[in-house]
């Protein structure tokens, strides 16, 4: 599936900029993410950082300097002696593009929504639902009126995770490559 999803960005990016030789300026784009988050787990006195490799899909709206969107981010995980979790969120997304008279602008974003997360204790499955919430920046690439590269770093929360044997801390950090298509 990762492979799958790989691979469609990959023919997005290189189909894209023969698709937008004309402008385009509803403003209403597509967008995808990928790039490594670093996810750091403390259990009790335990601490484990892991590295893993989270995909995300959005849709969303330019309105001048804002954009907003609803995003998906697929499974990131997190292992540890006994215990796994594998944490998909759901949220809202508010950009701040900083207007600069370049084609490379910085931009600053934040998010909230909600996460599911599996946690595996032995032989014990649970979910646990809650708020999720994110902050980052970045800079993004206006390749031409239709196509935008981003690249950002975002700090993603899901809180603490109570389980049966205890509570579990985790906190994540992602940095990532982006492409936005404006219809």
């Amino acid at each position: 599936m990762k492979k799958l999803l790989v691979l469609a960005l990959l023919t997005c990016l290189m189909v894209s900029p023969g698709l937008a030789a004309k402008p385009l300026r509803s403003g209403v784009y597509l967008s995808a993410k990928a790039g490594v988050m670093r996810v750091n787990t403390k259990r009790e006195d335990v601490k484990k950082n892991d590295a893993v490799f989270p995909f995300a899909i959005a849709l969303g709206l330019r309105l001048r300097h804002f954009r907003v969107e609803a995003e998906y981010m697929f499974a990131t995980a997190a292992k540890m002696k006994g215990y796994e979790q594998e944490t998909n969120a759901f949220s809202a997304q508010v950009y701040y593009d900083i207007p600069f008279k370049s084609p490379i602008r910085p931009f600053f974003n934040a998010g909230i929504g909600r996460h599911n997360t599996r946690i595996k204790e032995g032989n014990f499955k649970d979910d646990r639902h809650g708020t999720a919430w994110n902050v980052g920046g970045g800079v993004t690439w206006n390749l031409s009126n239709a196509v935008n590269l981003d690249l950002g770093y975002r700090y993603f929360d899901i809180g603490d995770l109570k389980t049966r044997t205890g509570t579990v801390k985790t906190s994540h950090h992602f940095i990532y490559l982006g492409w936005r298509y404006v219809f």
